[in-house]
């Protein structure tokens, strides 16, 4: 009897080891209402997605160095970041119209949003992100460069440690674009 579970186990375990994950989806962005108002208006041109494989967000390196696993986006992560810019602006008392001819009109550029899951130090997932934020007010244009990097340990190496990790990311980038936006109109 031990000998025929001795098997059953094994597989079990192996299986249920597997990373299965390898596919992430953002969810929704929710601004916090502030209580902060502004009689200001933006209205965004678009977000572009500069970088080279706009679906492939992360890697899972093997001992050796090897990719092991590739993760990808569901979201189309211009259409995310325009839905959570627009929430977060919002939320600052900054309104977000469809007329061009308001205060200001806004351009976001993805240059970067990337990360890197390989061994088993401590701080063993690695990302990085990057966001031009370009705000043309008038004949003025201002370039603002939104950039963050973090890092955490993660135990198991598999796709849906990277959910909750770049989701976090992201927040803390539409928290800033949008600072920068509000700043500079």
């Amino acid at each position: 009897m031990k000998r025929s579970l001795l098997p059953l186990i094994l597989v079990l375990f192996f299986v249920g080891c597997q990373s299965k994950n390898n596919v992430i989806n953002l969810y929704s962005y929710n601004a916090m209402p502030k209580v902060s108002t502004s009689l200001k208006s933006v209205y965004i041109e678009g977000v572009k997605d500069s970088r080279t494989n706009d679906n492939l967000v992360g890697v899972i390196k093997a001992n050796d160095g090897s990719i092991k696993e590739y993760v990808v986006l569901e979201n189309d992560l211009s259409l995310w970041l325009k839905d959570a810019i627009t929430k977060e602006l919002n939320s600052i008392g900054i309104s977000v119209k469809a007329d061009p001819s308001v205060d200001a009109s806004v351009l976001l550029d993805i240059k970067e949003f990337s990360a890197v899951l390989e061994g088993f130090d401590k701080d063993n997932l690695k990302a990085s992100a990057n966001v031009e934020v370009i705000v043309t007010k008038g004949n003025t244009i201002i370039k603002n460069q939104v950039s963050q990097k973090q890092s955490e340990f993660v135990v198991m190496k598999k796709g849906s440690a990277f959910s909750p990790f770049m989701q976090n990311l992201l927040n803390d980038i539409v928290k800033k674009s949008a600072q920068q936006i509000k700043n500079s109109i």
